[in-house]
């Protein structure tokens, strides 16, 4: 998207909203489950800042799916299996899922997963349900919160954080931040999966 925001500045008024799996509130760390305290990174705003800094520039509207309504959402184990059982098309997600679930639980000690980028489509299909507060948003630099390495890439002293928060009086663009998904969305993403 900033990509052609950049190159092709005339086609910004073609674009209804950008919505991302980024960002997150004040204090916030991205851990895997209760078990997991090991920090990770959000890769998704980590991997290319000046891109976002060029969406937050831009004015489009922008709605953050975050990390944190993910986190509330677990594939497990037996949701795979009775994917896997509904349909062909849901045996064959089982089967790839089945790996991606296995591992989770040998890295972070964990029975499922959390289904990522299955939250901004539920928004775009339909943003019934979900639980978005309009926020201030920024790119601050603040010590790394990661503590898992081995996983997430080398620590580094400060990194950029994409934050979303009413207390960013400053900040000169506001996003749409999503908190927590419609109570029933794990149950229709399994049966749309299984379709």
């Amino acid at each position: 998207m900033a990509t052609v925001l950049l190159q092709s500045p005339e086609l910004a008024d073609r674009i209804v909203r950008v919505v991302a799996v980024a960002g997150r509130r004040p204090d916030q760390r991205f851990t895997t489950g209760t078990t997991n305290t090991k920090g990770h990174r959000d890769f998704n705003f980590e991997l290319d800042p000046e891109a976002f800094r060029v969406l937050l520039k831009s004015g489009l509207p922008l709605v953050l799916t975050p990390f944190e309504i993910s986190s509330k959402i677990w594939i497990q184990r037996a949701d795979l299996d009775r994917l896997a059982s509904r349909s062909r098309a849901g045996k064959t997600l089982a089967g790839p899922a089945h790996g991606w679930l296995d591992l989770w639980q040998q890295l972070f000690g964990v029975d499922g997963f959390n289904p990522f980028d299955t939250l901004a489509f539920g928004y775009v299909i339909s943003a019934d349900g979900f639980a978005c507060d309009t926020l201030p948003v920024d790119m601050l630099t603040l010590p790394d919160d990661v503590t898992e390495p081995g996983v997430q890439g080398t620590a580094v002293a400060s990194k950029p954080f994409l934050i979303a928060s009413s207390t960013l009086a400053a900040a000169s663009t506001t996003a749409l931040s999503c908190s927590d998904a419609p109570p029933d969305f794990k149950r229709d993403l399994l049966a749309r999966l299984s379709r």
